[in-house]
């Protein structure tokens, strides 16, 4: 799950794949320091952002 520092949602995002985690359920969680919500559509040429759709990627591949 990709998460960013700015986001509005941040604090209830990491509480989802808290309670997640401990019914366990595999989460991945990834902070991305500076980025505001929706970072990988507004920049999504950034490094940031390529890391996060990399991982996104990742991911899905591994399903």
């Amino acid at each position: 799950m990709p998460y960013d520092q700015l986001d509005v949602f941040r604090d209830e995002d990491l509480a989802y794949a808290t309670k997640l985690s401990r019914a366990g359920v595999p989460v991945e969680f990834h902070l991305h320091p500076g980025a505001p919500h929706e970072f990988d559509s507004i920049a999504f040429d950034s490094d940031v952002a390529r890391r996060a759709i990399a991982d996104r990627v990742r991911v899905l591949r591994s399903i």
